[in-house]
């Protein structure tokens, strides 16, 4: 995202374009966080684990029961409102919860 926002904005407008990837995208989101769920025991903080996989697990079911074509016109709007200086002064608040996740890992 920092490195190259347009390219970041791209991958957001193909969010759902076709049943394939709304599907995959869906099911790529709803594994981890089904995995967070599953070794939240495991972790140095369990209980954030467990809320926020719950919290991917149910918005990904939602989006298994939202048209295609609706989560694709959203993606759309996104990524128009995301330009690519938005996109890089954003990118850190990703990274965040992300280095969080790793570190906080047994």
């Amino acid at each position: 995202m920092v490195l190259a926002p347009k390219n970041a904005r791209k991958i957001i407008k193909k969010a759902a374009s076709t049943d394939l990837f709304h599907y995959t995208e869906v099911s790529k989101r709803l594994l981890p966080a089904i995995a967070m769920i599953v070794y939240a025991d495991t972790s140095v903080y369990p209980m954030a684990f467990k809320l926020f996989g719950g919290i991917m697990v149910i918005t990904s079911l939602v989006l298994y029961f939202v048209p295609r074509k609706m989560h694709h016109q959203y993606a759309l709007k996104c990524a128009e409102v995301l330009k690519p200086t938005l996109i890089r002064l954003l990118s850190p608040i990703a990274v965040l919860p992300g280095s969080l996740l790793i570190i906080s890992v047994n």
